[in-house]
């Protein structure tokens, strides 16, 4: 089996669709309800906007060194779906300031309009697992593409990849665990130890 990348979009996807779980039994009427789902809207847009920094830059820019331009339409993409989430942000305070008896049909065209963003977005994952992949296994080979995770621990704490381990590991199969595993500990053996040390059972 091929190095694989985007492992971690099983977790992306659990975000973006507990948000849409959450917004669907939303009552708007009731602001404390609604403040929850504006402070997960803003958990989900740090998320999005930190997976597209890592794939833009660690990913894209291997196709970009060797002349390869697939990538092109998935950073349109990108801009697309920050714009999106952007409106939707806006959208949701709009909702906020009327009447709350207002807010309920404004509140179910916005879910809508959330779905639809949601659906984009399970979408473009599809294409960079099944185009944008098999592009860089082009391109390059597991030895290459392995470097890039390992700088990525070079520049981690223990701590940090602890805590990475805690959020992406539940939504991950044990293939995905041992792959992760095996990348930190050949990367940096003694910091994976530390960390091993740490896990307390993860």
């Amino acid at each position: 089996m091929r190095y694989k990348f985007y492992r971690e979009h099983k977790y992306v996807s659990f975000m973006l669709t507990e948000l849409e779980r959450l917004i669907a039994k939303t009552d708007f009427r009731d602001n404390t309800q609604l403040t929850r789902v504006k402070e997960q809207l803003q958990q989900v847009t740090f998320l999005h906007q930190g997976h597209i920094r890592y794939e833009e830059d660690r990913l894209h820019t291997l196709l970009t060194n060797q002349g390869s331009t697939m990538h092109l339409v998935i950073e349109e993409d990108h801009r697309q779906q920050e714009n999106d989430l952007a409106q939707l942000q806006v959208q949701l305070l709009e909702i906020e300031k009327h009447p709350k008896q207002e807010r309920v049909a404004l509140s179910d065209s916005w879910y809508l309009a959330y779905r639809k963003f949601v659906c984009d977005v399970l979408i473009h994952l599809h294409v960079e697992e099944t185009v944008i992949l098999p592009e860089l296994h082009r391109l390059y080979s597991d030895e290459q593409l392995r470097a890039v995770e390992f700088n990525t621990y070079a520049y981690s704490s223990p701590e940090q990849m602890i805590h990475m381990i805690e959020i992406l590991f539940p939504h991950m199969n044990t293939s995905d665990h041992d792959a992760f595993l095996l990348d930190m500990k050949e990367a940096d053996p003694e910091k994976f130890a530390l960390v091993l040390s740490k896990l307390n059972g993860i």
